[in-house]
């Protein structure tokens, strides 16, 4: 069963993310954002021209794409790829508005960020309209300086796994079976990544 907000919409959140690769600490947030929080939705968006990085990703798109599809079997997730099918830079407000067009059922009322990205949101385009519009779900680091508010919700962070941590254990040719599901650990080798 749906539940519906104030408009009738069902209510959803949105998760963006290099995903290079998604590993369980990204299952771990999208664990407990399903259990804690009463979203019927999760559009989930792997990036695709991130202007703000300065290194790009190392999996292409598809790559990425693909193991985001390889992790989720789930009537929860919603997987988008309309970040990976542009050439141009990749902007979280019209991702956003592509959705609102896509699916007009359902509301995007949160989106889930790190602490890291979530303090450079004043640099990103229209990043004042997301503040105002939606709310957020911060994924805190140690010794992070963001602060709960009425539109912030700060939760710990659930792992210390990071992508950059799994690239590094595949380039010294150490298993990250225990980091990644073995669907990714399997795509992973069978496409030679990160060596």
């Amino acid at each position: 069963m749906h539940l519906r907000g104030k408009n009738n919409l069902i209510e959803s959140v949105f998760f963006g993310g290099t995903f290079d690769p998604i590993h369980n600490g990204h299952l771990e947030i999208i664990s407990y954002i399903k259990n804690n929080f009463n979203f019927n939705k999760m559009f989930l968006s792997p990036a695709g021209n991130q202007y703000m990085k300065t290194m790009p990703p190392i999996a292409t798109p598809e790559q990425r794409f693909e193991m985001c599809k390889l992790a989720f079997d789930d009537d929860f997730i919603t997987l988008v790829d309309y970040e990976i099918k542009r050439s141009s830079p990749s902007y979280t407000i019209e991702t956003l508005r592509y959705l609102k067009n896509k699916y007009p059922e359902f509301e995007i009322t949160h989106i889930v960020l790190g602490a890291d990205a979530f303090d450079e949101i004043n640099l990103w385009k229209n990043g004042s309209e997301l503040l105002r519009n939606y709310k957020f779900i911060i994924i805190s680091r140690l010794n992070s300086d963001t602060e709960p508010m009425s539109n912030i919700k700060i939760i710990e962070s659930l792992s210390d796994i990071s992508s950059s941590f799994i690239r590094e254990k595949i380039s010294e040719n150490i298993s990250v079976l225990h980091y990644t599901p073995i669907e990714i650990h399997k795509y992973i080798k069978e496409n030679n990544l990160y060596r």
